[in-house]
């Protein structure tokens, strides 16, 4: 019974290693880059199976030379020998697939990142401020360093296109500057002629403006002028006829509208002096031409 019973707890931890197994390579699927595909084979051999053994090796070994990180992908390669040796060949297929597809991933983001910095180099001889763009590889890097693949992509990719737009407006105002340049360069002598003509007509348009404000001022002063006048007569009425309002009151208000009065007497002349200045003035240019 004893010997049963060993037997019986025996094959459930078997059974217990064999699934956390199972458990981990389902894992380490997961962690693979969302670009990363795998079609098995119709047949499938040991053979086969150890050779890609042999070349996720020798995939891992060149990682390690170009001082990669490669804790992920030994863990890969560990799963991988595990399935090798369960006979589950197209597992070890499909994780060798991995860490190749991972090692040149790996290759095409440090080829990405030298790119990307040669890109900056010359966008900074240019004047171009590249800051934002050097922090995004920075974090880039650091990704890539810790075995975060898409992340180190995706860094790299803002990084890239944060240094295409500031090249883009750079080349947006550098065209403007040269179709300004272009334009004073083609049409400089109508350009310069219409400056001349606009400093000549501006003293006679400013005259003609002042002259026309003058001019509506006397009138808004003559308009204000009998709307007072109608203003003290109608005082008069309630005062004196209606006997609305008091004769003291009719004194303060009509004192108040008499000074007005006084007041638009006194400015309307010597506007009109002004306008006839200018008249005079105008005339005497013109007789001097003819």
């Amino acid at each position: 019974m004893k010997t049963n019973l060993m037997n019986r707890m025996l094959l459930a931890v078997t059974a217990m290693a064999l699934l956390v197994l199972s458990a981990a390579a389902f894992n380490f699927a997961e962690i693979a880059p969302a670009d990363f595909t795998f079609t098995p084979p119709e047949h499938v051999s040991a053979e086969q199976s150890r050779t890609a053994l042999q070349n996720a090796e020798l995939s891992i070994d060149k990682m390690r030379q170009r001082n990669f990180t490669t804790a992920l992908v030994e863990d890969v390669l560990k799963e991988a020998n595990l399935q090798y040796g369960n006979g589950n060949y197209t597992d070890v297929l499909r994780l060798t697939a991995l860490i190749t597809f991972i090692g040149d991933k790996k290759i095409e983001f440090v080829d990405t990142v030298t790119l990307t910095d040669k890109k900056a180099q010359e966008y900074r001889a240019l004047g171009l401020n590249t800051a934002e763009a050097d922090l995004l590889t920075a974090h880039a890097v650091a990704a890539f360093y810790k075995d975060q693949l898409v992340d180190a992509q995706d860094l790299l990719q803002q990084a890239n296109a944060v240094l295409d737009a500031a090249k883009a407006e750079k080349d947006r105002q550098t065209t403007l500057i040269n179709l300004s340049k272009n334009i004073l360069q083609k049409y400089w002598w109508q350009i310069l002629l219409a400056l001349i003509v606009l400093g000549i007509s501006m003293p006679r348009l400013s005259k003609a403006i002042a002259t026309m404000q003058k001019s509506q001022k006397i009138i808004a002063l003559q308009n204000e002028m009998a709307f007072t006048k109608e203003a003290v007569k109608r005082l008069q009425r309630e005062c004196f006829i209606e006997r609305k309002i008091s004769t003291g009151a009719y004194k303060q208000k009509a004192a108040v509208y008499e000074a007005r009065i006084e007041q638009i007497k006194h400015t309307i002349p010597v506007l009109e002096a002004q306008l006839k200045d200018g008249q005079a003035t105008k005339r005497g240019i013109l007789e001097v031409r003819k």
